[in-house]
């Protein structure tokens, strides 16, 4: 009987603590070297591979370097398994620590330097340094990081280099980052926050290669794109309303990535109005915030200093808001067949990503509708909707924000110091297919079941023990010493 009660007990704090915790390993040093990616993108995984993996082609470095504010943090240098060269920026806390690493991942057409630019006192990035985790900021291909390719070159080659959009982002390099993460610390799982597109990153990666779900504890996506029923941006929309039109446009003039080139020349300022290499486009810049969101000073910018990505991002993304649905990079109906066996684009299979994630979100953004967050919420297994409460909230104010530790930060932080499956904050919704404010028996996590469960048990066996120990020799059950003092 006690066997039985301490096996009980060993299942119920096991069970809980996976409800609550990251599955994870003490971290160990900083590594050197690290091998190889070992991500699995199986079968499952819906785009095409590559002809050739070039992970083992690329050698994974790590400097020590000086953030602007003086403290000691490292580059890591590695590559993708399409051959762009990768680097990410760790800020690794001196406090001894057991939490989960977290990845802070960047938006639209922005690097690393967007969360090491903030104000000190409203810095996530430090935040959660100063609190012990093990903070990693991501940089995506194409940006000021990752300007380099084992067979492309930027400059020469740059049709190539620049052909993809936030699907090879997502399936691509943030796959490798994640499995470069947990090989270098241990780790089994990592903590994920992303803005504006980097939270369509995490939605690409977990939908087509299912796997990554079990390499993510928790995840906070703060105003993701792509997921457009409705934008609140008329202007921009206009702009972007013929995205097969725009694309060829923009071929046609050599313009495949955002500040072209040759437009400006290598040490020239920028012009933000003209991202797009010359005045027809102009209101899409503007209406951008070009300037704002890749953090464009008015002098002494250089093509080094501003560079974000291919064009191909916003054209998937205008391709989105068109059709009104989260799909696939959409080829024209011949192509389609080709590669999806279907004339239009698939949807992202959004009911494939268990990871527990909380989607962050204001009325008055004016790039992603709060309606369309919380019926993304919906489609989602296991995540939750978070409505930002001060008025006037912009999609740069997640990053921009005067006091956006106190409007987002914060929560963030306390989910994480303090998680609980099954509570939720009073601002907090989660959607279900009958009853969009009520949760279903399904979204409750299975460990936390498992411990309800393995607590009854315990409760049981618990009473059934101690009426045993009460009972005399003529009762249904006796213990084992009532049994000898009878004989």
């Amino acid at each position: 009987m006690m066997l039985l009660k301490d096996c009980l007990v060993v299942i119920f704090i096991l069970t809980f603590r996976n409800s609550l915790l990251c599955d994870a390993e003490e971290i160990k040093g900083e590594n050197t070297t690290v091998t190889s990616s070992t991500g699995n993108h199986s079968k499952k995984f819906l785009l095409k591979m590559p002809l050739k993996d070039y992970r083992n082609e690329t050698e994974n470095k790590v400097k020590k370097i000086k953030l602007k504010d003086g403290r000691s943090a490292t580059e890591h240098d590695f590559g993708s398994m399409d051959g762009y060269l990768l680097k990410m920026i760790r800020i690794s806390s001196e406090l001894p620590t057991k939490k989960c690493p977290v990845l802070l991942v960047h938006g639209m057409f922005q690097s690393s330097d967007r969360f090491l630019n903030q104000d000190k006192s409203q810095s996530l990035a430090y935040a959660l340094d100063s609190l012990g985790y093990d903070v990693w900021l991501f940089n995506a291909r194409g940006n000021k990081y990752c300007q380099s390719h084992v067979t492309y070159a930027a400059h020469a080659q740059k049709s190539e280099f620049n052909n993809y959009s936030y699907e090879e982002i997502g399936c691509f390099d943030l796959a490798v980052a994640v499995d470069y993460i947990l090989t270098m610390t241990t780790f089994k799982k990592i903590h994920y926050i992303g803005h504006s597109l980097g939270g369509t990153f995490f939605l690409v990666l977990n939908s087509l290669v299912t796997d990554y779900n079990e390499k993510f504890d928790r995840a906070f996506l703060m105003a993701p794109l792509g997921y457009h029923t409705t934008f609140t941006n008329t202007n921009l929309q206009k702009a972007l309303d013929d995205p097969t039109s725009l694309h060829e446009a923009l071929i046609k003039v050599d313009t495949f990535e955002i500040f072209p080139y040759e437009a400006y020349g290598p040490i020239q300022d920028m012009v933000p109005d003209n991202c797009l290499g010359g005045k027809t486009w102009e209101s899409i810049c503007n209406e951008l915030h070009i300037q704002k969101i890749m953090n464009i000073q008015p002098n002494n910018n250089t093509i080094a200093e501003t560079r974000g990505g291919s064009t191909k991002i916003l054209i998937h993304w205008a391709q989105n808001i068109k059709n009104k649905k989260f799909h696939r990079w959409d080829y024209g109906e011949s192509k389609n067949v080709e590669e999806y066996d279907a004339k239009d684009p698939p949807e992202y299979p959004l009911k494939a990503i268990t990871v527990r994630t909380k989607i962050i979100y204001s009325p008055d953004d004016d790039m992603v509708k709060d309606t369309d967050i919380r019926a993304l919420a919906k489609l989602m297994k296991n995540a939750t909707s978070r409505k930002v409460k001060r008025a006037n909230f912009k999609h740069d104010d997640f990053i921009d924000g005067e006091y956006v530790m106190e409007d987002v930060y914060s929560g963030i932080i306390k989910d994480l110091e303090y998680p609980k499956a099954l509570v939720s904050r009073a601002n907090e919704t989660k959607p279900t297919e009958s009853n969009p404010t009520s949760a279903s028996l399904s979204d409750v996590p299975w460990s936390a079941l498992l411990s309800l469960v393995g607590i009854l048990l315990f409760m049981f066996i618990s009473i059934i023990s101690c009426c045993c120990k009460k009972k005399d020799t003529n009762g249904a059950c006796t213990t084992e010493a009532g049994q000898q003092a009878n004989a």
